[in-house]
């Protein structure tokens, strides 16, 4: 098996999701269930033609050129001549209270995620069956994996408080737990 037929089948999934997100049908979600199937479809097709290290990377790859292609394919042409900005003289600055939630978001979201999830991978790393030094290098890939969906949780909501009451919660049983 070549790099053709699992390609083939990852470009109809993908043009099978496309047509659904541009919603060609008035039903799309037999477009979804199909290009979901086919995707998946070609990730074992790609982990069986190349083996399971190299399918991996195959797969993630192809079906992100194929979608940036039909992004590209869809883009509007460019219109008229654009106009030329206009020269401010000063720079905008922002005021003292928007300052303050961009510091305190920023300090909420990289520093006290970080200090919350990298202890909490360590402590519940222990309950896995393997040796310590397995676990540590599994906590390695995961951590920044975990820090990165908790920044997202903590800049997606819309009550900043919450990610970071969890955070502080889940930062301070961590922590207890660790070095109790």
């Amino acid at each position: 098996m070549t790099l053709l037929a699992p390609a083939l089948v990852a470009g109809i999934g993908v043009l099978s999701l496309f047509a659904a997100w541009k919603r060609w049908a008035a039903n799309t979600m037999p477009f979804k269930l199909v290009g979901l199937g086919l995707l998946g479809a070609s990730g074992w097709l790609f982990a069986r033609a190349y083996g399971g290290e190299f399918g991996g990377v195959y797969f993630p790859l192809c079906v992100a050129l194929l979608a940036w292609l039909l992004v590209c394919w869809q883009a509007d042409p460019p219109t008229a001549k654009r106009k030329a900005p206009r020269r401010r003289d000063r720079f905008p600055r922002p005021s003292a209270p928007a300052l303050s939630r961009q510091l305190a978001r920023f300090v909420m979201v990289v520093p006290m995620t970080g200090a919350a999830i990298i202890p909490a991978a360590v402590w519940s790393s222990r309950w896995l069956p393997w040796q310590t030094a397995d676990r540590l290098a599994l906590v390695m890939v995961l951590a920044p994996a975990l820090w990165g969906v908790a920044m997202f949780w903590a800049l997606a909501d819309s009550k900043p408080m919450r990610p970071a009451a969890a955070m502080l919660s889940i930062g301070v049983v961590a922590g207890a737990a660790l070095f109790a």
